[in-house]
Formats: C-alpha cells, sequence, structure tokens
C-alpha cells in the first residue's frame, strides 16, 4: 500500500531520467511516485501575499510535501475501497452512504483523477462535487499523516518525503484548500444541523444532492 511507500525502511529510491518520478523499490514491489519537487518546486516569492502576477500558481504555498501526501492518501484510499468499498462510504456524508456500487465506484475515479493530476504536476481543482468530496477525503487523510509521521517526515531514512524539500508551507492543508476550492459547502453535509440543504439551490449553493455530485460546476 502507498504508506509503505513512504517510510518503509527496506526501500531504495532512485529517479527517473526525467527526474519527475521517484523508483521505489521494497518488499511489497516496485512503485512509482511523483516526484513532487519538481513537478510542485518550491519558487522565490517576489511578493508577501504570494498572488501577484509571477506568484498567481501559489505554487509554493501547495508545497512539495503537502502534494505528495494528498497523492498519497487519494491512492490509499483508492486501493483500500476497491478490496472493500466500505472503507469510502464509511467516511461519506450521511446523504450519500447508501447510493449503491456503481455511484461509489465512480466516485473512486475521482480520487484517481487527483492522484493522476498530480502526477503530471497538475492543480487538481475540482470539476464537480464529487472532486470536492474526493479532494476533501484527501486532504483529511494528508493531514493525519502529517500529524502522525510529524519531524519523521523530513528524518526517517530512505522515505520519499525525507528526499522532498522543506516549504513553511508543509502542513497548512486549510491554505491548499482554500486556494483549490472555491468554497467549502460541501461539507455541510456532514454536519446535521445543516440537515435538508442539499434541497436549496440559492446563494450560490448547488449540486449537494449525490444525484448532482457527476453534474461540472
Amino acid at each position: 500500500m502507498t504508506d509503505n511507500k513512504i517510510y518503509d525502511p527496506g526501500n531504495v529510491i532512485t529517479l527517473s531520467p526525467d527526474e519527475k518520478e521517484f523508483v521505489v523499490t521494497n518488499n511489497y514491489g516496485t512503485f512509482n511516485e511523483p516526484n513532487t519537487g519538481n513537478l510542485f518546486p518550491i519558487i522565490d516569492q517576489c511578493c508577501e501575499y504570494d498572488y501577484c502576477e509571477k506568484c498567481e500558481d501559489y505554487t509554493s504555498v501547495l508545497s512539495p510535501i503537502n502534494m505528495y501526501l494528498i497523492n498519497s492518501a487519494a491512492q490509499s484510499i483508492v486501493d483500500y475501497a476497491r478490496d472493500d468499498l466500505k472503507y469510502l462510504t464509511d467516511r461519506l456524508p450521511p446523504i450519500a452512504k447508501n447510493m449503491g456500487e456503481d455511484f461509489n465506484k465512480n466516485l473512486l475515479e475521482r480520487f484517481d483523477r487527483i492522484v493522476n493530476m498530480i502526477k503530471k504536476g497538475e492543480k487538481p481543482i475540482p470539476e464537480c462535487t464529487a472532486d470536492e468530496i474526493a479532494l476533501h477525503l484527501s486532504v483529511e487523510s494528508a493531514k493525519g499523516i502529517f500529524s502522525d509521521l510529524g519531524e519523521d517526515l523530513y528524518e526517517t531514512d530512505k522515505s520519499i518525503t525525507e528526499m522532498l524539500p522543506k516549504s513553511e508551507y508543509d502542513g497548512d492543508f486549510g491554505y491548499v484548500l482554500e486556494i483549490l476550492t472555491e468554497d467549502s459547502d460541501v461539507l455541510f453535509l456532514y454536519d446535521m444541523s445543516f440537515d435538508g440543504i442539499e434541497d436549496i439551490e440559492s446563494l450560490g449553493i448547488v449540486n449537494l444532492k449525490p444525484s448532482s455530485w457527476f453534474d461540472e460546476f
């Protein structure tokens, strides 16, 4: 699983010829992992606000480690949920827990989208509510990995994260979501005090009904 690629003590890690991937070999096999240090490089900011013409892509704020952990988290969710869809449905808001196998498999494809975009150095900006759910769940899992490993992220021998450059924004996943998403309306679905909000289509709140999750914004 992806977790073992991060800090397995048996890792042998090399770079691909184009330096866009790490090639990881351990007891679980050989895997290609994105070199987010290359794909999402830390750049010298020319202003203090991070959003002038030069800095408008927010590359430094996303940080190589943040993007690597989000990629790893999304891939782990896919890996585990393909063995047991309950691993996914347990993480969905109550309104979407019983949508059926086809719905859940389609939702897993949105996690694959995150993985594929990060591997290409593209920001996984959501295009539909399903993308927002996938991103929020991936970020939440990435936050857990960051919290659990702490300084080991930077110090564990034979780990990918030890090979990635540090950033002052490492672990600031709230800022990552602020950059990648327009709003956090989808989180209302987890709060029962907002029960029924999916039926409201005003104030910019749209596509919260699970049947509309795959409709493009």
